[in-house]
């Protein structure tokens, strides 16, 4: 079995594989060696990325008149054709205990953070293998309430 810890995801402290782009981010480390993938400084800048990225999907959808579901969120996220979104979709619905269709919370809201906490956890064991039991759930909190407190 491969160790998720040697996962590129991992190793660059973006568990969620956050594509560089000309977003500033905070956190990223000086030198981004990777060169297709966002390298940060700790794993909570990773996480915080990504929810800042759920927060601009709300608005996005919102402002298309679709819902924010896991189910849009994971075809924008991985948009890599149908067969792999819905493996994607199978693994954050099951793992999360989040239906597919459900509506979530705005992701500026308290209400929004546990049902992330277990969004990230799956999309974490979908993108690096890491097992939701050795998720890092405090870093995932954490980086949620970082992107709360940084606007």
């Amino acid at each position: 079995m491969k160790d998720y810890k040697q996962s590129r995801g991992w190793r660059n402290n973006n568990p969620l594989n956050i594509k560089l782009s000309d977003a500033p981010w905070q956190g990223l480390c000086a030198a981004q060696t990777n060169g297709v993938f966002c390298k940060f400084i700790g794993m909570n800048f990773g996480y915080r990325a990504a929810m800042k990225t759920m927060q601009s999907y709300f608005l996005r959808f919102k402002s298309m008149g679709k819902p924010f579901t896991l189910d849009n969120i994971i075809r924008r996220w991985a948009p890599d054709g149908p067969e792999r979104e819905e493996r994607y979709i199978h693994v954050v619905v099951t793992k999360s205990g989040i239906g597919r269709h459900t509506v979530l919370p705005e992701p500026n809201s308290q209400e929004a953070v546990e049902p992330f906490v277990k969004i990230f956890a799956a999309m974490t064991l979908h993108e690096c293998g890491c097992p939701i039991s050795e998720a890092p759930i405090e870093q995932i909190r954490n980086g949620i309430y970082l992107a709360y407190r940084h606007k």
